[in-house]
């Protein structure tokens, strides 16, 4: 079972101890450009901390984020192999360790070890379904549900049992989150405050709590 995610991309099923061994080891800033939209890369990143957001930029230089990498993920496993540009770029959301893999160093290990191919391949299809589930979530639903479903995910992947109510114990501003669902910030601020009135989320300085607990229960959906 595939877990209902579409933004937020950790990949703590999988070993990718044998990047950091055997990588190098890479520091960034917030706001730095890890990789940018038209490179080819050489390289397959891991993210030992910090976080990375994948981006899209309009042609007036709107941003549409597209994941959120923490640490644990991996990224640049598809176009490494690929030799095409890159359609997104990779920044720092703050401060990042990353560790660093070459293709030649990529391919020798995958010779030693084929299972790595397995790997790389399921990580890739995880990325395909969050695609997939975006796509789904722009269509067919409103911004108000888009909204919820988006904190729902981040409940799951970085929240916090608190009493009766669940922490996403990450701050986003109303910006990040329109940026995320394909919404403007105002739109964002409304949607949040009829989820307040409905008792669904609470707002304590500036996180974010889920007080219904069937944010446990959704279903998980595969593809």
């Amino acid at each position: 079972m595939i877990q209902k995610c579409f933004i937020w991309i950790n990949d703590h099923k999988h070993d990718w101890g044998f990047i950091k061994k055997h990588g190098l080891r890479e520091e960034y800033q917030y706001g730095d450009v890890i990789v940018a939209a038209g490179q080819t890369m050489d390289r397959m990143f891991y993210i030992e901390q910090g976080y990375v957001k994948y981006v899209i930029l309009s042609y007036n230089g709107t941003e549409k984020i597209i994941g959120i990498l923490s640490p644990g993920a991996v990224f640049g496993e598809g176009p490494v192999f690929s030799q095409l540009p890159v359609c997104m770029s990779a920044l720092a959301m703050d401060y990042c360790v990353l560790f660093s893999l070459k293709k030649a160093q990529l391919e020798e290990l995958i010779s030693q070890n084929p299972f790595l191919v397995t790997q790389i391949i399921k990580t890739l299809h995880s990325k395909f379904v969050m695609a997939v589930k975006q796509l789904e979530e722009i269509c067919f639903h409103p911004p108000e549900k888009r909204i919820y479903n988006l904190l729902v995910t981040l409940s799951r992947q970085q929240g916090v049992a608190k009493a009766d109510k669940i922490k996403i114990n990450i701050r986003l501003t109303h910006q990040q989150i329109g940026e995320i669902i394909g919404v403007t910030r105002v739109t964002v601020t409304r949607g949040l405050t009829k989820l307040r009135k409905k008792g669904l989320i609470e707002i304590k300085n500036d996180y974010i709590y889920l007080t219904c607990q069937e944010t446990r229960d959704h279903e998980e959906r595969t593809i």
